[in-house]
């Protein structure tokens, strides 16, 4: 079964993040093009990611209606893992975005249902 790319985006360490139909993250070296990291803990379409300010986390949201934070730093060297998922926002709604606010306290999720504002208070 073959999974589309539901979206890439560079990040501050020199690779980039792509997410698929099969629920993953996956972190790549630009330098070599290698699969560094699979994050695993959705359970639907991840729709979209961003990083904190700091470039220790990144948030995602999907469409299985939660918010999820990854602690970047706490990755293994094994390539796929659960990750270090840190926080874990359910809401009743499927979420279409998220973004940091620029000082890394609160965290903005887009959904049917509206805008969704956190306060996160970090590690």
């Amino acid at each position: 079964m073959r999974t589309g790319c539901t979206a890439v985006l560079s990040v501050p360490m020199g690779g980039i993040v792509s997410t698929a139909e099969d629920h993953t993250l996956r972190l790549w070296q630009v330098a070599d093009g290698c699969l560094r990291q699979v994050l695993i803990g959705h359970t639907d379409i991840v729709t979209a990611y961003a990083f904190s300010p700091d470039g220790q986390l990144i948030a995602s949201v999907s469409t299985d209606t939660r918010l999820k934070v990854w602690d970047l730093s706490s990755l293994s060297h094994s390539q796929t893992s659960t990750g270090c998922c840190v926080a874990n926002f359910p809401l009743e709604t499927i979420l279409y975005d998220c973004a940091w606010s620029p000082d890394g306290q609160h965290l903005a999720a887009v959904g049917r249902g509206g805008v969704y504002v956190f306060r996160f208070i970090g590690c």
